[in-house]
């Protein structure tokens, strides 16, 4: 693997864990400084602005495609008329989704929100703000696509850092000096995100060599709605297939057990960080070059992420039990920890599949990539109804287990990859997990068990470097910046 792609991996890693961290370190301060009501609705609000920004989202994906493959060629008219484009419609559809809220979130407050008049008032006061933020985070990530497009994720993630670090930390100044009203709050964290989007604009400008701000071409707009469209409906029912256990949970089993489900299935959906570094890298790389490189660059990227990736599960597994008892308690550990193991091994396999989907979205077609995930909503929502009903909690995790791996079959099927040499060149590392659950799950909490685990994990680094170049030469890069 080409040595800028792992520098980029590990930047675009650090540039995820790190406003990670800092968003987990102030969540005490923000309930103490706002109080549990107030931070309840601030936290509600950031997930809404989530996911009415998917469709911008998606259209920036379909901008950094484009505008990856005019930059490898050195097509800086190209990037000029993708990047304007892309501005102008997120900013388009930012506006009439924002109206949409602020309309929606009047009638919702007035008639129907249950809380206190005075935080009622503050919602209603702050409501302007939140109409604003969809827009400003369409037009974020539409500047934000260009950099990445370019493969300048340095200044990408170093600009991101900083906005997300002034997006949580002006926010609480603000509550702690003025009073934690929502609507200043509010208005101090979209003022951050502004300030980011301003800065992204200026980096990717100078970057793409843009000088001047120009409006959309029509036939470009019209093309990026083609792939972000389909982009859109992939990311929709992967978002709905992520949650979906869940809701089966509480209409079969009751409230209790979803609180039971949901705590270790949001921790180890944190090891998706990794491989979501790999896939920031990947796609702009992958949209840039001719078929059979693509074809190349997603088997040596699935390798590395194979290798560095399954240490860390391996580690997972052996630590989810004990972390889960400090942390959340004997009550729930003891009830969480068996399918704990079982869900990380969906991360797994979910990042594998992730590596493929990008070379079918890039090369071979968008469309399919998405019409794939619908047609196997059905049989997993199928599936997995007939696992709670039989199995409780533990079949809802095997489900998300068979979910993953008919993805990535079909997946590598679409992207006309050998299913058998696939598995054959992840069969060391697919033998160390199988053998990882056995043993957690059948000598839980022993001596023995953690040193065979760690056995485990260093039989599987020293596969990984005897199989994978990629990883061998960035360990001796390390161990030179060591020594010398």
């Amino acid at each position: 693997m080409d040595k800028v792609i792992v520098k980029n991996i590990v930047i675009n890693f650090a540039g995820l864990i790190v406003p990670a961290f800092v968003s987990l370190a102030t969540v005490p301060a923000y309930i103490h400084a706002l109080g549990l009501e107030r931070y309840g609705v601030v936290a509600l609000l950031w997930v809404l602005i989530d996911y009415f920004g998917i469709l911008g989202f998606t259209m920036s994906m379909a901008a950094q495609n484009r505008i990856s493959k005019a930059h490898s060629t050195g097509d800086s008219r190209s990037c000029a008329e993708v990047l304007w484009s892309v501005v102008w419609a997120n900013l388009t559809i930012g506006v009439l989704i924002g109206a949409a809220v602020y309309a929606c979130g009047l009638f919702y407050v007035s008639f129907w929100m249950n809380t206190a008049n005075g935080l009622r008032q503050e919602v209603l006061m702050g409501l302007p703000w939140l109409a604003l933020a969809v827009p400003v985070a369409n037009v974020s990530c539409a500047f934000g696509a260009a950099l990445t497009g370019a493969e300048r994720f340095g200044i990408f993630n170093t600009t991101q850092t900083i906005g997300t670090m002034l997006f949580q930390l002006v926010p609480l100044g603000v509550a702690f000096a003025i009073g934690p009203a929502l609507q200043h709050v509010l208005a101090a964290a979209i003022l951050m995100r502004l300030l980011t989007a301003v800065q992204l604009a200026w980096q990717s400008m100078r970057v793409l060599g843009v000088s001047r701000v120009n409006g959309p071409r029509r036939d470009v707009v019209k093309s990026l709605f083609g792939f972000g469209g389909w982009m859109f409906v992939g990311t929709v029912t992967s978002m709905v297939s992520e949650s979906i256990d869940r809701v089966l949970i509480a209409s079969t089993l009751g409230a209790r057990l979803v609180a039971l489900y949901s705590v270790p299935k949001n921790l180890v959906t944190r090891l998706n960080i990794l491989a979501f570094a790999v896939e920031r890298v990947l796609f702009p790389r992958l949209s840039a070059v001719d078929t059979a490189s693509a074809a190349v660059l997603m088997k040596e990227s699935s390798q590395f992420l194979a290798a560095v990736l399954t240490p860390i599960v391996l580690l997972a597994m052996l630590a989810v039990g004990p972390f889960l008892h400090v942390w959340v308690g004997n009550e729930v550990a003891s009830v969480a920890t068996p399918f704990a193991r079982v869900l990380i091994i969906t991360m797994w396999i979910a990042g594998q599949a992730d590596v493929v989907r990008l070379l079918v979205q890039s090369h071979v077609s968008v469309g399919k990539a998405a019409r794939a995930c619908v047609l196997q909503l059905p049989v997993y929502v199928t599936v997995l109804f007939m696992a709670i009903h039989q199995f409780g909690l533990m079949g809802a995790a095997v489900a998300n287990v068979l979910r993953v791996s008919l993805d990535y079959v079909v997946l590598l099927r679409l992207a006309r990859t050998p299913l058998r040499s696939t598995l054959r060149g992840m069969s060391a590392h697919i033998t160390f997990l199988i053998a990882c659950l056995w043993l957690t799950s059948s000598f839980e909490n022993t001596l023995m068990t953690y040193i065979v685990g760690a056995l485990l994990i260093l039989a599987d680094v020293t596969w990984s470097l005897a199989m994978s170049p990629a990883l061998r030469n960035m360990g001796r890069s390390l161990l030179l910046r060591f020594y010398v």
